[in-house]
């Protein structure tokens, strides 16, 4: 499969991963045992602390990143590598504001395989031959001068 095709394959399975572990997400909840299901419910209705408002007021801006360079890279953009690793890493980084999660098994199976992804993207787009669509080119030869 050529190199275009595949980052186009893994960017577009992301971004349905994602999409996908929202919606079990939002429908797995009451398999939980009825402890978890307290709990998240319990964390619902919980006051927003202040460590949850840096999540959110850094988590859209990086969400937003993330989709743009997404974006980007399915147009072969040249600045999406870079905003795709900024969101990517950013991302990561901000999973240490989000405090302590409950996930259903198939939430964290889709989960993984979507934290995954990011990690063959990036390699993709930095150590692949498919690398040079996204370098800057190189300049223009200084013409000759005539004697």
């Amino acid at each position: 499969m050529p190199g275009k095709t595949l980052l186009r394959t893994f960017v577009i399975l992301e971004i349905v991963l994602t999409v996908i572990g929202i919606i079990v997400c939002e429908t797995t909840a009451d398999s939980l045992p009825q402890p978890l299901q307290d709990y998240l419910a319990q964390d619902a209705e919980a006051e927003l602390a202040s460590d949850d408002w840096l999540a959110a007021l850094l988590g859209i801006p990086f969400l937003l990143l993330w989709f743009a360079a997404s974006i980007g890279l399915l147009c072969l953009w040249r600045p999406a590598r870079l905003l795709y690793t900024v969101a990517a890493l950013g991302g990561c980084a901000l999973s240490l504001f989000l405090g302590p999660t409950v996930f259903s098994a198939a939430e964290q199976f889709l989960s993984d395989l979507a934290s995954m992804i990011p990690g063959v993207i990036i390699a993709l787009l930095y150590w692949s031959p498919l690398k040079t669509t996204f370098d800057k080119p190189a300049p223009p030869p200084l013409p000759v001068p005539a004697n």
